[in-house]
């Protein structure tokens, strides 16, 4: 008895060890050049620290959840911009001189000939695809924290690793512009429901596919 006693509690031991590795190496990952922190993860904050491994340059992009609407907020050297989606581009607010900038999407002249990744499982047969269409926008800066919130505004979702990823990478081969296609899906059973799923992609023929991310949100359906 007291020997199965043993062998539990060193399982125990173990296993709280490796969930606590294992949340440590969660949180602090490398790629392309940059060191990236997860300082807050929760629905409605997620906040991420940015160090370039060669400059030591220390950047924060943050979003916040505001009347079911995600807002990101980019802090490096240069200050610190909120980014918002409004009326179909993109809004930088300096936060000191209250100076704005819009990026308006830069629609795409390429042919409807583009094969685009599947790499969501959410498209269940509920799903059906109601509309498809691709374009891009200028990057216009070498902020690593600016290019996550940017890309972040576009899906209209919270910054995840995988656009943090996508958007180091963008830094790491100087990217003028990042290129995307958006398929929009329609719930079958529920008219109001529907999914987006953004597709990022590093070069202007929609090729180097770098990932995707989804929105599922609901909003009204004209009958």
């Amino acid at each position: 008895m007291k020997k199965l006693i043993s062998v539990v509690l060193t399982l125990v031991l173990m296993l709280s060890f490796t969930t606590s590795v294992f949340a440590s190496e969660s949180k602090i990952t490398k790629k392309n050049g940059f060191e990236m922190e997860t300082i807050d993860d929760t629905k409605e904050h997620q906040k991420i620290k940015f160090t370039n491994l060669e400059t030591g340059e220390v950047e924060y992009v943050e979003s916040i959840l505001e009347n079911g609407k995600y807002v990101y907020f980019s802090t490096n050297d240069e200050g610190k911009q909120k980014i918002e989606s409004v009326n179909g581009t993109i809004k930088i607010t300096d936060q000191e001189t209250k100076e704005v900038k819009y990026l308006k999407p830069i629609k795409s002249t390429i042919k409807d000939d583009i094969k685009v990744e599947d790499a969501s499982s959410l498209a269940a047969a509920w799903w059906e695809q109601v509309n498809m269409y691709r374009s891009s926008y200028a990057i216009d800066t070498a902020k690593l924290s600016l290019v996550a919130g940017i890309l972040a505004s576009i899906y209209g979702g919270p910054v995840t690793g995988v656009i943090t990823s996508i958007a180091s990478y963008l830094i790491s081969i100087n990217a003028p512009n990042v290129w995307y296609i958006v398929r929009q899906y329609q719930d079958q059973y529920d008219l109001n429901h529907w999914m987006d799923e953004t597709y990022y992609y590093a070069d202007p023929n929609y090729s180097n596919f770098r990932g995707v991310e989804d929105r599922i949100y609901y909003t009204d359906y004209n009958y």
